[in-house]
């Protein structure tokens, strides 16, 4: 799961979110959080086929195993930052 944002200036997106806060949700209970993503992820981003990150990007991402269930996911700009974003959620398992 990962909020691509500082990363979509590359794509064109001239006003994109410059230091997301990805927070997902089940109910009101936050299960899982990221800021700034590990470089260890990008394993998992070529396996699904997904572009890769800068290394030294700001966007977010995290893996996650989720049990069928209802989930929100957040995106925020730290400290009250705004601009455009995109969330993609990929099945490493699948």
């Amino acid at each position: 799961m990962r909020p691509v944002n500082p990363t979509l200036s590359a794509f064109g997106v001239t006003d994109p979110l410059n230091d997301p806060k990805l927070e997902v949700y089940q109910g009101s209970n936050l299960i899982a959080e990221n800021d700034d993503w590990s470089p260890g992820l990008a394993t998992s981003f070529a396996k699904v086929g997904a572009f890769a990150l800068p290394s030294q990007s700001r966007d977010a991402a995290l893996t996650l195993t989720l049990q069928p269930n209802a989930y929100t996911v957040h995106v925020k700009g730290l400290n009250g930052g705004s601009g455009e974003a995109i969330i993609e959620i990929y099945d490493l398992d699948g």
